[in-house]
């Protein structure tokens, strides 16, 4: 939500349910009335309670506010519940955003040790001017089995084909030229698939909200990016392994291996104690 005035304060008074399953949504983290200055802006968190498995739920709520020449202005919401649940294995790391020749740019896999991604499909998409998407290519994993490489954890990284010769770090090299489209217009998406064209995690970046790829398929967005500073990713970090308590953050790269999370500065006894606690829960964050 954003004031894109320059003379006055915009108030949002509330959010109010209109019609629709408008129950299976609840605003999480804003206490109205909020004031917004000129050109300021802020977010507003809706939680989704969907249900059983696979259903789907859509509500239209008012957001109010004093705004002159539009003070109820109807949001429509979309939620669906996953057929499956969110899986360990999961898109863990990505570079991107390197100059060209793109030899640097890589993506990173991680899963379960003993779990064969063998016949697994990557889809790679782009968003169009007119916020459409486009699916620009599609990569199978081949003869892939995560070894235990720390923690009950392995590792799997794929080059695009500017990479060679391969790095020694690297398992696999795509069948197209790199993680983006023609032109400088950048992947917005990655997709993962596995064998049974069961979606498996579904990864969008440098975005606020979802574009519309169909129905349900973001599991996972963030405004982060990958910068172009040499030897930085974009990667998934946290001390739990599951995929609810992982968030992204931009960091030195470690393509092939566990991505480390960043300790805070405590006191002796507490960092000593958080130390060995990370160390045994970082598995393959």
């Amino acid at each position: 939500m954003r004031n894109g005035g320059s003379h006055s304060n915009l108030i949002l008074s509330a959010f109010s349910p209109v019609s629709g399953d408008t129950a299976a949504f609840a605003v999480t983290s804003t206490n109205f009335p909020v004031v917004l200055l000129p050109g300021s802006n802020t977010y507003m968190y809706l939680r989704f309670y969907g249900g059983a498995p696979g259903s789907t739920h859509s509500a239209i709520f008012a957001l109010q506010s004093n705004d002159p020449s539009n003070g109820v202005q109807n949001i429509t919401v979309n939620g669906v519940v996953a057929d499956y649940p969110l899986s360990l294995v999961r898109i863990n790391e990505l570079n991107n955003g390197v100059p060209a020749p793109f030899v640097d740019e890589f993506l990173e896999i991680c899963g379960p040790a003993g779990t064969d991604i063998t016949g697994w499909n990557l889809q790679f998409y782009y968003k169009n001017a007119n916020g459409t998407v486009t699916n620009y290519a599609n990569h199978t994993i081949t003869n892939f089995v995560f070894t235990d490489e720390f923690d009950g954890m392995g590792y799997y990284a794929m080059v695009c084909s500017d990479s060679l010769p391969m790095p020694p770090w690297a398992d696999d090299i795509a069948n197209f030229d790199r993680f983006r489209y023609a032109s400088g217009v950048y992947v917005a998406s990655i997709r993962l698939l596995d064998t049974n064209n069961h979606q498996v995690h579904f990864f969008e970046y440098e975005s606020d909200s979802c574009s519309d790829y169909g129905f349900a398929w973001p599991d996972d967005i963030t405004y982060r990016y990958d910068p172009t500073t040499s030897n930085k990713s974009l990667s998934m970090i946290g001390i739990n392994p599951e995929r609810t308590y992982l968030y992204w953050n931009v960091q030195d790269q470690t393509p092939g291996a566990a991505n480390t999370v960043p300790e805070p500065v405590l006191g002796l006894a507490a960092a000593v104690a958080l130390h060995a606690l990370v160390r045994r829960a970082r598995r393959c964050a």
